[in-house]
């Protein structure tokens, strides 16, 4: 099926580099990935200093949600003080035909200013989205969790009763719940506050479009202390404020390929420790 390409020309802003370009892009890039459709990207530079920005997708139609969303879900990107958008030239352009030198090459790549990466693997696209999840949670952000999630998904969390025994506390059934979960029942920071879930030691099996990951968790607890009015004090030096790890576990994740996407079909949460529920 011909693919389409989505080329973007334009001049940087006063001052900038194409290495300032790329290193504006990070987030950006994460988005294309996760995008359905996203083939490749490649960002090259004339040499005159204008960019030309090529991203490969399997349809018009994906190419064009893609664009779109880049002005509105990631409005907040560095990239876009990047540019002079006076001068920005977009198009999206059906391919009439591909050819390789040697035998095509599947999957999305990565390209980072002249060196272009091998495709993700099965194993770091699972990997990654686990990474979205503890950023969703972390950031109590319920719509980009629900993406994560099979619409038929199930999530249960446990607590650790014995060494190896555990009891089930809580069960969600669905990517809706799963969104309304993080929106209305996990606590808002306080202000100055925030959260890190760290994952460590991903263990990940994939079978054809199914694949099974489990990882270590802690949960970091972030307090950033108040500047106080008068200024910080005499001898006052490095980050002031408090860092506490408050839960520890393992995530033990089942996920499918749905439309070429990484899903999340089954969730376990397991706690190291007792959880308490009030009035549970």
């Amino acid at each position: 099926m011909p693919h389409a390409l989505e080329i973007t020309t334009f001049n940087l802003a006063a001052g900038l580099t194409g290495a300032d370009f790329v290193a504006a892009n990070d987030d950006i890039n994460e988005y294309l990935r996760r995008r359905p459709g996203f083939r490749w990207r490649h960002i090259a530079e004339d040499g005159d200093g204008g960019i030309i920005d090529i991203v490969a997708w399997d349809t018009r139609a994906e190419a064009r949600a893609s664009a779109s969303g880049i002005m509105t879900e990631m409005a907040a990107s560095p990239v876009h003080a990047t540019i002079d958008h006076g001068t920005v030239d977009f198009r999206i352009v059906t391919v009439l035909q591909h050819t390789d030198r040697d035998e095509p090459t599947e999957g999305p790549l990565d390209f980072v200013h002249g060196q272009e990466l091998s495709p993700m693997s099965d194993e770091r696209e699972v990997q990654e989205v686990l990474a979205r999840y503890v950023r969703a949670t972390d950031l109590r952000d319920g719509k980009a969790m629900r993406t994560l999630f099979a619409d038929d998904a199930v999530v249960r969390s446990y607590s650790k009763t014995a060494p190896d025994s555990y009891e089930r506390f809580a069960e969600m059934v669905g990517a809706a719940r799963v969104e309304y979960a993080v929106d209305h029942y996990m606590a808002p920071h306080p202000e100055g506050g925030s959260s890190h879930h760290v994952t460590a030691d991903h263990t990940i099996e994939i079978d054809g479009d199914s694949a099974h990951m489990n990882a270590q968790f802690i949960v970091f607890e972030i307090r950033a202390a108040a500047r106080p009015a008068d200024g910080w004090p005499d001898g006052a030096f490095g980050a002031q404020g408090t860092i506490r790890p408050i839960e520890s576990g393992y995530y033990d994740t089942d996920l499918s390929r749905i439309d070429g996407e990484w899903k999340i079909i089954r969730h376990s949460i397991r706690l190291d420790m007792p959880y308490v529920i009030p009035d549970a």
